[in-house]
């Protein structure tokens, strides 16, 4: 990977849509806002009051793993996720 402005090779990968998607992901998972996070809450229950915090958990986790997800494709076809270390040019690779 080379800068297309001036060609150098300091190119580091910023993957902001994937840690700001992961980030927002987990923060609605764990606070009960997405379907999952309340299906695992509620199947959990079914068993005991600890299956229902390891329900909400896992529905953090998912939610954290979908917004990544998410956060990745905008990586990739929206932002320009790529930052040239010389001469602090960001870029896509399209």
């Amino acid at each position: 990977m080379y800068c297309p402005n001036c060609e150098s090779t300091h190119v580091v990968v910023r993957h902001q849509g994937r840690k700001a998607g992961g980030l927002i992901g987990g923060i609605t998972g764990a606070s009960g806002l997405m379907s999952g996070a309340e299906l695992g809450g509620e199947l959990g229950l079914l068993f005991s009051p600890l299956g229902s915090v390891v329900g909400m958990f896992t529905g953090a986790v998912i939610g954290a793993v979908a917004g990544a997800n998410l956060g990745g494709l905008l990586d990739e076809k929206v932002l320009d996720n790529y930052h040239c270390l010389h001469c602090d040019y960001c870029f896509s690779h399209h």
